[in-house]
């Protein structure tokens, strides 16, 4: 990574929960930082939709699980760290898969503080991720 990452870090240091991805480590040598997370072993959520052997391999009960494992690092992240987090950009990319098909969620570069002075008066300004998931009590402006 070329940009200064210590607000990931930081927001990183404060969480730990089962459906969200570990960070073993971060440095900086020559200008870059180096973020090192813990191994997801089946990629990203979205190249197993678009596999044809998907719909064949998994179970509706593994991707229930799928589901409530997202379901619950967002619930996490909104309600049980001080102060709450928003991701802003949740989407099948941003999904990474176990080698046990367990869930989890990284890419904490655009989480904001929920409760950040500036965003009080603004849920606009809180929905600046990419396309994905939107939390309902931010709206939706791309109607």
């Amino acid at each position: 990574m070329r940009k200064h990452v210590s607000d990931e870090v930081n927001s990183l240091r404060k969480i730990n929960h089962f459906n969200l991805i570990s960070l073993y480590a971060a440095c900086q040598h020559q200008g870059g930082f180096y973020l090192i997370y813990e191994l997801m072993e089946n990629g990203c959520l979205r190249d197993w939709i678009h596999k044809q052997t998907f719909c064949e391999f998994q179970s509706w009960s593994q991707r229930i699980q799928i589901a409530l494992d997202v379901a619950n690092g967002l619930h996490y992240i909104h309600n049980f760290t001080d102060p709450p987090y928003v991701h802003r950009d949740i989407s099948s990319c941003n999904i990474l898969l176990s080698r046990h098909f367990r869930a989890n969620i990284p890419n904490f570069s655009l989480a904001c503080l929920a409760e950040a002075e500036e965003y009080v008066n603004s849920s606009m300004s809180l929905a600046m991720g990419g396309k994905g998931y939107l939390a309902p009590e931010l709206g939706d402006s791309r109607d």
